[in-house]
């Protein structure tokens, strides 16, 4: 269940399609601007739908993750009680992000994309963002987590086996393409390499805050070559990509990939994995500890119910 719930946090905080229009900030502090960069208007304007902003983003993935997660627990027999406790991290994760982080990281976001991108590549974005290809990656998230959570559940993979694929759906072939067009291995393991990094310092300042040792925290590094799961997200990201895009909608993001915008994201996201990790950090450990304490209370409220506290005894139950 735990590890459910990490999972679900890092689909969150990387936002699923490893895209332009889902790069995480980078904090690059108050130097000169370059003469071509882009104005605010125009990054809000790739990087959010129109009307909407990173809460109501944030929250549209929350509330699918807990729908998704809360039908395959329920299928698998898992109790309520667990089930509204998975609910509760999700909620606390959440609750735990302050508005003046959110508007810390759209400012330092705005400050990345100003730094890397010219005026004209976020053109370059925005005539992409008409696409129809475009338009899903903008307003379809909750559908694409819902196919990629069903892609992950081995049930709910034998039930997709037994249903054809669209008419006009991509072949892996193409999605194979896109993916090396993209990088998305070596991306995806960037991110999940910086996002792990910063978990593990936040789990040692939270176990040190509650009295407890720090050094139980997971210090190790992560290696891609050695994580199944990587392959294993990567294969269900392409059973997603099949049934929610059209072959002509990958031609089009293998094209915007391998254009001279797309190779400056490839070229730059070393750097912006390792930056938007640190400038996450704050709000990480802030949700970290939020999630702590929700574990904590739900391990208490379970040794109630096994009789090893009472709040009337100061001995355990024989």
């Amino acid at each position: 269940m735990r590890k459910s719930i990490l999972f679900c946090w890092l689909l969150v905080v990387t936002s699923l399609p490893a895209f332009v229009q889902q790069t995480s900030p980078v904090n690059v502090g108050e130097s000169a601007l370059p003469s071509d960069a882009p104005s605010r208007e125009q990054v809000l304007k790739a990087l959010f739908e129109p009307g909407k902003n990173r809460r109501e983003h944030m929250r549209s993935i929350f509330d699918t993750l807990k729908q998704q997660l809360g039908e395959r627990a329920r299928r698998e027999g898992t109790s309520a009680d667990k089930i509204k406790f998975m609910e509760d991290v999700l909620d606390a994760a959440l609750n735990g992000v302050s508005a003046d982080e959110l508007d810390a990281i759209d400012n330092a976001m705005v400050r990345v994309y100003q730094r890397h991108f010219t005026s004209a590549d976020l053109d370059a974005i925005a005539a992409f963002n008409t696409s129809s290809a475009g338009q899903k990656l903008r307003n379809g998230q909750k559908e694409l987590i819902t196919h990629m959570m069903q892609a992950m559940d081995p049930a709910q993979v034998m039930v997709l086996a037994t249903k054809p694929l669209p008419a006009d759906a991509p072949s892996r072939e193409q999605l194979l393409k896109l993916f090396d067009a993209m990088q998305m291995r070596k991306n995806a393991a960037l991110m999940i390499g910086a996002f792990k990094e910063q978990s593990n310092v936040a789990a040692a300042k939270s176990l040190k805050s509650h009295g407890m040792d720090p050094g139980a925290a997971d210090k190790s590094t992560y290696n891609p070559d050695t994580d199944p799961s990587l392959d294993r997200t990567l294969n269900a990201m392409m059973v997603a990509y099949q049934r929610f895009f059209t072959a002509s909608e990958v031609e089009a993001m293998i094209t915007f990939n391998l254009s001279a915008t797309g190779q400056k994201f490839l070229a730059a996201t070393p750097e912006i994995a390792a930056e938007s990790a640190k400038a996450m950090a704050p709000m990480q450990r802030r949700v970290m500890e939020a999630v702590f304490l929700k574990i904590k209370e739900y391990d208490e409220q379970q040794k109630n119910k096994s009789g090893l506290i009472h709040p009337n005894r100061t001995f355990p139950v024989k």
